[in-house]
């Protein structure tokens, strides 16, 4: 039994990464200004993954150095990125911000080159290009998107991978020696609902939920515990299968997010998104692959 954990960890953590996409789309569609439902997201999911290290003894640190380090990536993985996702699921179909959000690895790559701290790999290279020609193919021919208004929205979306790219490369590069991923998690999650806060209220969207729980908030609690559980399954998924099995999280992350967009809201996506899907599903292969020794 043992030997099926990884491969249902796999799914069960795409499969509610994928979910979750649709979670921000009706909360936010419903009552929940952006800021404030980033804000409590990520004290909540900071909350339960907190409980998590609690239970395992094993608690973040609060050095000067980690500090940073949680500011840091906090402050443009979980605030800056999801603010823009956040926004756009407001405006475009959860299928096609699915897809988008997919491009991360894309977009992790072409940095980590431009950088130089990835060697050039042909495949690799290919799929940059089949990631961006999906890009294209959701904005730029006519009837692709189901509004041609959409458009404008989609290439913000894009903002959201390549945020998320920064991140990764600076979760790397920045990582105190002391310290694991679901720790991590704690620090870059509350982080960023202090950087998020202030903007929340200068903005009038700090949404006090203590007034009423309603399905927005009910969607918004959940979202919380599945982000909380999210990092913890996924150390535990590289630890029992490894970094390469767990980049597969990628494809189950794209197929349900686009799945749940049907079943929940009705979703129907013309040739061309298909089209675009599967040049990204492809590029993100392709990036994935490792050149052989």
């Amino acid at each position: 039994m043992a030997a099926f954990a990884p491969l249902a960890i796999l799914v069960v953590l795409g499969a509610g990464w994928g979910f979750g996409v649709s979670l921000v789309k009706f909360a936010t569609a419903n009552g929940i200004p952006p800021f404030g439902y980033l804000f409590w997201m990520t004290l909540g999911a900071g909350a339960v993954a907190f409980t998590i290290c609690v239970v395992r003894r094993d608690l973040p640190r609060c050095t000067p150095r980690h500090l940073r380090y949680y500011l840091l990536v906090g402050a443009i993985r979980l605030a800056g990125a999801n603010v823009v996702f956040y926004t756009a699921i407001q405006h475009i179909p959860v299928g096609v911000m699915s897809v988008i959000l997919g491009t991360s690895p894309i977009f992790t790559y072409a940095l980590s080159m431009t950088l130089r701290l990835e060697r050039f790999f042909a495949a690799r290279l290919i799929g940059i290009g089949c990631g961006l020609a999906g890009m294209v193919l959701f904005i730029a021919p006519r009837g692709s998107l189901p509004d041609p208004a959409m458009a404008g929205w989609t290439a913000f979306a894009v903002l959201a991978p390549l945020l998320y790219a920064v991140a990764n490369i600076t979760i790397e590069k920045l990582r105190p020696a002391e310290g694991n991923s679901i720790t991590f998690s704690v620090g870059m999650l509350w982080a960023a609902a202090l950087v998020i806060l202030p903007v929340a209220l200068a903005t009038g969207q700090f949404h006090p939920i203590w007034h009423g729980v309603g399905r927005p908030e009910t969607a918004l609690l959940v979202h919380m515990l599945i982000n909380g559980l999210a990092f913890f399954g996924l150390f535990e998924l590289i630890r029992l299968a490894g970094p390469t099995y767990a980049s597969q999280l990628t494809y189950i992350v794209t197929l349900t997010g686009v799945f749940f967009g049907i079943v929940m809201f009705d979703e129907s996506h013309s040739i061309w998104v298909w089209a675009a899907t599967a040049m990204v599903l492809g590029g993100v292969a392709l990036v994935n692959r490792r050149p052989a020794r």
